[in-house]
């Protein structure tokens, strides 16, 4: 079976006056945990994320996940080395406070520039990871809020969302 690697091409940001600029959480991050995801035909697929060293054998997450369901921001899990060396994550064991959601652009009338602009100004972490996906993020109390606002931008054609948590 042939191995996919998925690594994120920049760190999580955030809106600051009006400027997208990395979570100071994320820049924290000081290693690579891979997530296994379910296999695509002869392809094991795999997702790769910032985390933060957190004591012996757990990470806490420091990157929107895009591709493994189930996990968010500031989760804690534990991790082993591979028999390569690279860190892959075994469990959750401590749930973070943030939510999740994917939002794909392809065919739709938002433009990345909207998304991270709207999105960031009501607070969530945004993850980028091509012009046709982007991760968010935010904390539960900005869960419903966000998904309301996720749904009726995508009632009106501008993009297509799921959650990730």
């Amino acid at each position: 079976m042939e191995n996919v690697y998925r690594g994120h091409p920049s760190p999580t940001g955030q809106m600051r006056d009006g400027e997208l600029i990395p979570v100071s959480d994320a820049a924290e991050a000081d290693t690579v945990v891979w997530f296994a995801l379910p296999p695509d035909g002869e392809q094991a697929i795999w997702e790769g994320l910032s985390a933060q060293s957190a004591g012996q054998d757990q990470v806490i997450v420091r990157s929107v996940p895009l591709f493994a369901y189930g996990l968010g921001y500031g989760d804690r899990v534990s991790v082993i080395a591979s028999a390569e060396g690279p860190l892959v994550a075994t469990a959750i064991v401590e749930r973070g406070d943030h939510y999740g959601f994917r939002v794909w652009l392809k065919n739709a009338s938002a433009s990345l520039a909207d998304i991270v602009r709207t999105y960031g100004n009501m607070g969530c972490f945004i993850e980028g990871y091509s012009n046709q996906l982007v991760g968010l993020s935010c904390p539960s109390v900005l869960a419903q809020q966000v998904a309301n606002a996720l749904a009726t931008d995508e009632r009106a054609g501008r993009l297509l969302y799921e959650t990730a948590r």
